[in-house]
Formats: C-alpha cells, sequence, structure tokens
C-alpha cells in the first residue's frame, strides 16, 4: 500500500487492496497473524543515522494503525502486529531476539533502502507491507 506524502488516510485504492489479499486468503485457514510493516515519508534509518525525526516515527506508526484497524475489521480475531520501520530496533530488542528487531535486520540485508543508500531502488518510503504468517502445523 503506498499513502501520500504527510498522510495516513486509507483511501477506497487502499481498501480494494485490503479486499483482495483477504479474497486470497480465505483460501487457507492456517494463517495464526498478519505483519503490518509500516514506513514513513524517509527510509528507514541507518546505523549511522539511527533515528528519523518524531514526526516520522508518528507517521509511520500511523500508517500501520490505520492498516492494522482495517484488517481487524475484516478478519474478528486475527493477531495483527505493527512494526514501526521509522524506528531502528533498541539495544535490548536485539540482545533478547525481539521478533521485530529481527523482521527489520532481515529487511535490512535484504536490500531495503536506508538513510544511508546510495541507491534508492529499493525504496519503501510512504509504504506499508501487509503479511501473512502462517501457522507450522
Amino acid at each position: 500500500v503506498k499513502f501520500d506524502k504527510g498522510s495516513a488516510k486509507l483511501e477506497s485504492s487502499h481498501q480494494d487492496q485490503l479486499d483482495k489479499f483477504f479474497k486470497e486468503l480465505k483460501a487457507s485457514d492456517k494463517i495464526k497473524s498478519i505483519k503490518v510493516i509500516a514506513w514513513a515519508d524517509r527510509e528507514y534509518p541507518s546505523k549511522q543515522k539511527k533515528d528519523l525525526s518524531k514526526q516520522e516515527v508518528n507517521l509511520a506508526r500511523q500508517r500501520g494503525e490505520a492498516l492494522a484497524n482495517a484488517i481487524k475489521r475484516r478478519s474478528g480475531d486475527l493477531k495483527v502486529d505493527i512494526i514501526n520501520m521509522a524506528e531502528r530496533p533498541h539495544l535490548s530488542e536485539k540482545l533478547f531476539g525481539d521478533e521485530e528487531a529481527d523482521i527489520k535486520k532481515t529487511l535490512s540485508e535484504f536490500g531495503i533502502s536506508t538513510t544511508g543508500a546510495k541507491d534508492k531502488d529499493t525504496s519503501m518510503v510512504s509504504r506499508v507491507i501487509v503479511t501473512a504468517i502462517r501457522s507450522r502445523d
């Protein structure tokens, strides 16, 4: 889902994308949770630039919440987690194997663009990814 710059408002096209996503999910009854991975209007903070502004952090949070709420209305009791890509993991999250920190690390290793990257081909600025996590049984 791509948001307008500075906006966390869900447009009708976003709703259509969610409807399509859930139509495809209905074919599988083994979904245990949904991850909503939200970016602000700037790249994921690089190791050199560890923090984005509070405004950017809040914007990514609001986008994640907007999609999470829309998902909860469609899915009922399905667990929905929001991952804010405007924040780097804290040291304690890295040390104790926090799932959110692991996801951020993995995305970074797979080449998402950061504030320190010269090549912005993998930019996720103003976007939110929604992914379904399947149960193992």
